[in-house]
């Protein structure tokens, strides 16, 4: 072969240090290392640019070169495999096929007159400069590319720079929120009208604290299980990590030119036997081009990991997602429609501190499913709180979906809030053996009644019952009263079994 393999050559650019130069850079920028220095923030910054690094890697490993460059490389791979006599015959027609764009265009074109087709090594000295031109190539368009990824993901973490910032002034979050759960949840950009919205819902819970109230109890029940199983604490693992490496030596897969003696062809060692050959050898040694074996493999590395395990002894318990069930029929429209969009933002906000996810459902005869913890999470929150409540109720149709949701590994000891004036009629005895079956499994049914009108029987169903529908007198005269407030208007009715309480 005359001249060193073009297969890695992709490789070998992006193992040179290229984005791991790109990652320091982008660590280096002012906000960034302010935004860092909060709780939770660095972390998440951290896991968000090694994500990256792995996906870009990829991307500029494997993205299709441009065709010029492509044509290049394949004709410098055929050209490496002639015999020294029919390269000598082709090399002009080599040389015409040399695209302009390359940067051994110019060199080949400027040596040309000087060039001796008949001294020694010849062929492998015009391969070699030729493979190192190609690399630079390689390397030129990798960067490009690497620029312009690196410019994308600056703009997207600004971005999330600028979410952040305008959510803590508009919630009041502040420090005391989880700032790193946060952070992951400001993955698309809001816009003023956005934040308009949640800062409208902010101030509406402040307002009508009971609300928050409620769903802070709802918060503290997954704690109050007592379920041994459900124990759980932080603990310390070794865990085994294995990529594949074409240093490791678990297989031979073929043969290939490097500079490794130790996994030499027999039959290159000839050349050592012969004086006059030796120079052969060393040479090829130095190009890497002496035929060895070539392996195959998994490297393996041991990395700590923080992963929680069942504890007997521990107080900590294994909490399940926010299932938040909205009745979105014509009946709500109004004060009740603020009121359940306030709790559903106020159960994304105890999510996030409390480490669980949040699903949110609208329905009427059909329902919209929100991931109120996803990436775009705040998004969906902005999106979820510009829904129009209208059309009729079918609670059984959402109750059969939150029954499924539940049955899941995910959802144990998780709670389902439905919030509806519950003007409906009795649920069929078969969805109603299904929730009780759930409940015995530390899955919990929670309601939320906006409505006076409420049907007892249908209310029965949830372990906890809380009524919410303050009159239009003392929504007026809340201010004047707020420490009378609670007692009159906003009542906690518990299921059977519970203890009575007030919310106040």
């Amino acid at each position: 072969m005359l001249g060193a393999d073009s297969i890695n050559l992709a490789l070998m650019v992006a193992d040179s240090g290229l984005i791991d130069t790109a990652v320091q850079d982008i660590l280096r920028q002012p906000e960034l290392l302010m935004m860092s220095e909060r709780p939770g923030v660095k972390r998440s910054i951290k896991k968000h640019l090694k994500k990256w690094h792995k996906t870009v890697r990829h991307k500029v490993t494997t993205r299709r070169n441009s065709d010029w460059l492509t044509e290049q490389l394949a004709l410098y791979q055929d050209t490496i495999y002639l015999d020294e006599q029919r390269f000598l015959e082709n090399v002009d027609s080599i040389i015409v096929n040399i695209h302009p764009n390359s940067s051994f265009h110019t060199i080949v074109h400027s040596q040309r007159n000087t060039m001796s087709a008949h001294s020694i090594n010849f062929a492998q000295s015009f391969c070699r400069q030729w493979y190192e031109c190609l690399k630079k190539d390689v390397e030129r368009t990798q960067t490009e590319a690497l620029e312009t990824h690196k410019s994308k993901l600056l703009d997207e973490l600004y971005k999330r720079l600028e979410t952040l910032k305008e959510l803590e002034r508009v919630s009041e979050q502040g420090e005391s929120g989880n700032q790193g759960r946060l952070w992951d949840l400001a993955g698309a950009k809001l816009t003023k009208r956005d934040f308009s919205r949640i800062a409208n819902y902010s101030e509406f819970l402040k307002k009508n604290g009971d609300l928050m109230s409620i769903v802070k109890q709802l918060g503290r029940m997954a704690q109050q299980v007592e379920a041994p199983e459900l124990n759980r604490a932080q603990c310390d693992n070794l865990q085994c990590n294995e990529q594949p490496s074409d240093f490791a030596i678990d297989d031979i897969v073929g043969i290939h030119t490097s500079d490794d003696i130790n996994k030499l062809l027999p039959n290159e060692t000839m050349y050592l036997a012969y004086p006059e050959l030796e120079t052969v050898f060393y040479q090829h040694l130095a190009e890497k081009r002496l035929l060895s074996y070539k392996s195959e493999g998994k490297q393996r590395s041991v990395r700590q990991v923080n992963a929680p395990k069942h504890d007997q002894r521990s107080e900590e318990k294994e909490q399940g997602p926010f299932i938040v069930a909205i009745d979105a029929s014509a009946s709500m429209m109004g004060f009740p429609e603020r009121c359940a969009k306030a709790t559903a933002y106020a159960m994304m906000k105890l999510a996030i501190e409390q480490d669980r996810e949040c699903h949110v459902i609208i329905f009427s005869s059909t329902f919209i499913t929100y991931d109120f913890t996803g990436q775009s999470g705040l998004q969906e929150v902005s999106d979820f709180l510009s829904y129009s409540f209208m059309g009729g109720t079918d609670l059984e149709k959402v109750l059969e979906h939150g029954v499924e949701l539940m049955t899941g590994e995910q959802y144990r000891n998780a709670d389902l809030l439905l919030i509806s004036d519950f003007i409906a009629p009795r649920q069929s005895q078969a969805l109603e053996d299904k929730i009780r079956n759930l409940q015995g499994h530390h899955n919990r049914f929670h309601s939320l009644c906006l409505s006076k009108y409420g049907n007892p029987e249908v209310l029965a169903l949830f372990d906890c019952q809380w009524r919410y529908h303050p009159s239009a007198m003392g929504r007026l005269l809340k201010k004047p009263i707020k420490h009378l407030k609670s007692k009159m208007d906003s009542t906690l009715i518990p299921a059977q079994g519970q203890q009575s309480a007030t919310i106040g």
